[in-house]
């Protein structure tokens, strides 16, 4: 699962192309399918995923959900669009990669989640943080003395 607008952005920046339509930044994409003419025909298409398709597949038709049509001259209120002609595969293929980037950031959280409720200490907590940031970590309290830190050198 993903932010749109993170999706949106990776698009344009890596096809160097622009999306246009209305959306709401903070929707959430859990994945992503390519539209087909069954799925037209459910009008209401299932919430949290982008449906890809080019613009002659919907031209003309009342579908509701979150679709992202390339090769669109005409933008619409009612989907997302690309006026160029890309490839289908490319920009799932950047949307995979936002995808992916987000659930290895849940895992790592859940991870340390994991590693705090077990009932180790802090300096496991911080190794395991330190594994994910790749960066020393340390934990003060309020009078800044050092309560752990994580490589201890």
């Amino acid at each position: 699962m993903s932010k749109l607008k993170n999706i949106i952005q990776k698009i344009e920046e890596v096809h160097q192309i622009k999306v246009y339509g209305d959306y709401h930044p903070n929707d959430f994409v859990k994945g992503v399918r390519f539209l087909n003419k069954e799925d037209i025909r459910s009008v209401y298409l299932s919430p949290n995923i982008l449906y890809l398709c080019d613009y002659d597949l919907i031209r003309d038709k009342n579908v509701y959900g979150l679709i992202l049509c390339v090769n669109c001259m005409e933008p619409s209120k009612n989907f997302l669009s690309i006026q160029e002609n890309i490839d289908l595969f490319e920009i799932s293929n950047s949307i995979f990669e936002v995808l992916d980037q987000f659930e290895n950031v849940e895992r790592k959280k859940q991870l340390l989640f994991n590693v705090l409720h077990s009932g180790n200490c802090l300096t496991e907590l911080l190794r395991n943080a330190y594994n994910s940031i790749e960066n020393p970590i340390q934990i003060l309290d309020s009078s800044y003395t050092i309560l752990a830190r994580f490589p201890l050198s």
